[in-house]
């Protein structure tokens, strides 16, 4: 599976300043390049934490605007995050709206072993507490 994902990757230039001793040795590797690819290891990334989060949280197709509500955010702001990672996600059209979800069931795995996205989070009770009072508005 690791190398019907990186093949693509190699042929679109995405790693371009990899030599091949610095290419990653399986599939958590792989994914420990896609979270710094994503850009979660530089500052300041609470906004991409919180999206992230919801995103593994949620873990079926959920469109932008929704994100962005949960997220108190600004759905433009939102999609320029959603479009960075791209290839990470896995978008699909539900009732004519872009859905996105983690494109795979082992990388939501790898995710959710992240320490920044440790359910234990401060920040995260928030994060829950806005999920529940969006399902709670739109249930009623």
């Amino acid at each position: 599976m690791y190398l019907y994902y990186l093949l693509p990757g190699i042929a679109k230039g995405e790693y371009y300043d990899f030599s091949l001793d610095k290419f990653p040795q399986g599939l958590q590797e792989y994914y420990q390049t896609h979270w710094v690819r994503m850009g979660m290891d530089t500052e300041p990334k609470e906004k991409m934490v919180i999206l992230l989060f919801i995103l593994v949280e949620i873990s079926t197709p959920i469109p932008c605007e929704m994100m962005a509500e949960i997220a108190n955010q600004d759905e433009y702001e939102v999609q320029k995050v959603l479009d960075q990672w791209v290839e990470y996600l896995k978008d699909q059209k539900i009732d004519k709206e872009t859905c996105y979800s983690i494109y795979h069931t082992s990388f939501l795995e790898f995710l959710k072993g992240k320490r920044e996205l440790k359910k234990t989070r401060k920040l995260f009770d928030e994060v829950n507490q806005s999920i529940a009072e969006y399902f709670t508005r739109k249930m009623a």
